[in-house]
């Protein structure tokens, strides 16, 4: 009698369309920052344009000519412009700061191989 009734909780369930979640809380016209990969940080404010469900963000970007140009972006590249959130100009320095430290470490490091004159045998040479 159970299996009964979980299948027909189950076929119930999924004949029932679920709402889409809107994970995405901005709208067209409000200030953006898109982040950027080749200088890894978030760049902006830009004009978001308008958003395709939770997949992409289409931002007005100026050129070097002046005129707008509309490119797409991955809804993860963009968040909200907030020039006043104390909380997250602070989280968002203490990040640049690890960013950094990281890039400094990882360009002083040494491999821990030995070189090329520690593996000849001169001796054997002979």
């Amino acid at each position: 009698m159970l299996d009964i009734v979980a299948k027909r909780r189950v076929e119930t369930a999924l004949k029932r369309s679920t709402p889409k979640v809107n994970l995405f809380d901005i709208s067209p016209g409000e200030k953006v920052m898109v982040y950027r990969e080749d200088p890894e940080k978030f760049e902006g404010p830009y004009e978001l344009h308008a958003y395709d469900g939770n997949k992409a963000a289409f931002i007005k970007l100026p050129e070097k000519s002046g005129k707008l140009r509309i490119l797409p972006f991955s809804i993860s590249q963009v968040k909200k412009f907030r020039p006043k959130d104390k909380d997250a100009i602070l989280k968002y320095t203490e990040c640049e700061k690890i960013v950094r430290r990281q890039a400094f470490e990882k360009a002083i490091a040494v491999d821990d191989k030995k070189s090329l004159t520690d593996t000849i045998d001169v001796d054997s040479m002979g």
